[in-house]
């Protein structure tokens, strides 16, 4: 568990974290949605003018993109779980980094270790449709397709911590690096004071 810091947090992410975390989809969800925000944090907010890829993503994820985008609170209409959830798959084995592991139905396996690049896209477009899409499918899942969205969910949640681990600490090592050149630069100062 961490602690989400909703300090400086834009409008979107605000509407999108308090939709998402009122669904109240379990432990594993929570743990993607509270490393989601850090790795938003991370980015500093940006916006990627392009998303992840829409190759293989289910249609009513287009839908919502297209239509109902304007209002967080509207999903969109999952007719057929059996053949989103597919979709949904299909799309996210595609989103994945090639280093990752898959199983014999062509789905990524938790644990590895790798460049994130493939996943790096901030912003509203980003990972945020992810979350959105496992909220939507959670809403339609019955017997057919809840165990398939708990696997889903586990995959995104290590993905999320994962990324948001690696982005922690390049923000820390960041961090580090500025006070020490700071306290670097306070010293050359106080140096040259005691000189004149």
């Amino acid at each position: 568990m961490i602690i989400v810091n909703d300090q400086g947090w834009p409008e979107w992410m605000r509407q999108s974290f308090d939709f998402l975390e009122a669904k109240q989809l379990g432990d594993d969800f929570m743990r993607a949605l509270e490393w989601w925000t850090v790795i938003e944090r991370s980015y500093n907010w940006e916006s990627s003018g392009k998303g992840l890829s829409p190759a293989h993503r289910p249609e009513e994820v287009a839908h919502w993109l297209k239509v109902l985008r304007r209002n967080i609170a509207k999903s969109p209409v999952i007719k057929d779980e059996v053949s989103y959830a597919e979709k949904w798959w299909k799309w996210w084995a595609g989103l994945q980094p090639s280093w990752r592991i898959r199983d014999a139905q062509l789905r990524p396996v938790i644990g590895g270790e790798g460049d994130w690049e493939a996943l790096k896209k901030p912003g509203k477009n980003g990972l945020l449709m992810v979350l959105l899409s496992l909220a939507w499918w959670s809403d339609a899942a019955t017997a057919a397709t809840r165990s398939q969205w708990d696997i889903a969910v586990k995959d995104v949640s290590w993905v999320m911590v994962s990324m948001g681990k690696g982005a922690a600490s390049s923000a820390g090592a960041t961090e580090r690096k500025r006070s020490s050149s700071m306290v670097d630069d306070q010293r050359r100062a106080s140096k040259r004071s005691r000189r004149s």
